[in-house]
């Protein structure tokens, strides 16, 4: 079917939003243009030649106006995905009414009739786009609902609601959730991977029992090493149990005041690797995993962080300054529960797969992600193959896998 890519070339500058404005308004020239071959029209001798060279050069030109309106709008399809643009859409419509908001009572203040607007909107949008078979429509709805129910409560973002909160809880002295630790259990040797199929393997057999479980492989460069590091998704549903791969940590995580469990978990296998300014680390993450891997790479390592790889996570919302490649399937609403959209960025491509799912389970698996990802690697997108280079490690080269079982506490 193919995938739709944009972001990761520095030679696109405008946003799509833009590119449409520009077409439209080359379209009105055009049809301004048009119309000036027969306004004021004179009737002496003196008025008529000017105005006879005027229609004989006029057409050429419109014709070259509208084809140049024509190829920018083709440039705006081609450099952004369907999914950013309905996304986009949403998020243009939904900002004046979190403008609103603000304005009609404070943030978690007495409901009053427009509040109980927004949140019972946001809800119809997401019982809506949870349902049936998913699609792009149906993400775009999801995201909507976040949009709404957020801006109801007079909050720009789901992150500004969850950070406040985290920071109301840290100043009443409330421990938050910030545990976590990770215990060796198995060593192999392996052989390093440079394919986004092959990372995508690797990041599901992660998922193996317990499912509590990150992947790391270790391949020396030189004087340092290249680390790679595979952190599945949600495990558990729970708020509670030993497994930090939960809700819990999600919630912490996306709020962003304090590490998850999971991300102290990965920092403690790291810890253990002895991982340091010499070495180089890419992280691979599916859903939760992606999460906490943005995270890392937002804030202050003893090592370098190479690059990140997101699999249906939600990270649009993370400033990420290191190669980032983010596959999302058009029906997981997962990678947009911030309800923002990824960045156009030259350090920043993503891959949207338009094909449609059973359901929203069957979108965000793993196993989807597996198959869109090897689609990816037969792309040819300049921006993609620019990131995929910054961020590949040489195939074929020995090394070892280290898995740790990770535990709250």
């Amino acid at each position: 079917m193919g995938l739709d890519v944009y972001g990761g070339n520095p030679v696109v500058v405008a946003n799509y939003n833009e590119l449409v404005r520009v077409s439209k308004a080359l379209q009105l020239a055009a049809s301004n243009l048009d119309h000036a071959r027969f306004a004021g029209v004179g009737f002496s001798m003196a008025e008529l030649g000017p105005q006879i060279q005027l229609s004989l050069l006029l057409p050429g030109l419109v014709d070259r106006v509208r084809d140049l309106a024509i190829k920018a709008e083709l440039a705006a399809d081609a450099y952004f995905s369907a999914e950013s643009r309905v996304i986009g859409l949403i998020n243009q419509v939904l900002s004046p009414l979190s403008t609103l908001s603000t304005y009609l009572g404070q943030p978690i203040a007495v409901m009053d009739g427009s509040t109980k607007l927004l949140a019972n909107l946001g809800a119809v949008f997401a019982v809506a786009g949870l349902s049936g078979q998913a699609n792009l429509a149906k993400t775009a709805m999801v995201a909507a609902s976040i949009r709404m129910t957020t801006a109801a409560f007079g909050y720009n973002s789901a992150q500004h609601l969850l950070g406040e909160q985290q920071a109301n809880l840290k100043l009443a002295h409330v421990k938050l959730d910030v545990n976590g630790s990770a215990k060796l259990v198995t060593l192999s040797k392996i052989s390093s991977v440079n394919s986004i199929g092959e990372h995508a393997s690797a990041v599901a057999k992660a998922y193996d029992k317990p499912g509590s479980r990150i992947l790391i492989d270790v391949f020396k460069n030189g004087y340092g090493r290249n680390l790679v590091v595979y952190i599945p998704g949600t495990q558990s549903l729970s708020f509670a149990g030993q497994n930090p791969l939960n809700i819990r940590s999600n919630l912490t995580a996306f709020g962003g005041l304090e590490k998850s469990p999971t991300q102290l978990a990965i920092d403690s296998a790291l810890s253990q690797l002895k991982a340091g300014p010499t070495d180089s680390v890419l992280l691979v993450g599916h859903s939760q995993g992606a999460l906490v891997a943005a995270q890392m790479a937002t804030s202050e390592q003893p090592y370098n962080v190479a690059g990140l790889i997101s699999f249906g996570g939600p990270i649009s919302q993370f400033g990420l300054e290191v190669p980032v490649i983010s596959l999302q399937n058009h029906g997981d609403p997962v990678p947009h529960l911030s309800g923002q959209i990824n960045p156009l960025a030259e350090n920043w491509v993503t891959a949207s797969n338009p094909g449609e799912y059973a359901s929203v389970i069957d979108a965000h698996k793993m196993a989807s992600y597996v198959e869109s990802a090897k689609e990816l690697d037969q792309s040819a997108d300049p921006g993609f193959l620019r990131i995929h280079e910054q961020i590949g490690i040489q195939p074929d080269k020995p090394g070892m896998r280290y898995v740790f079982e990770l535990s709250r506490g």
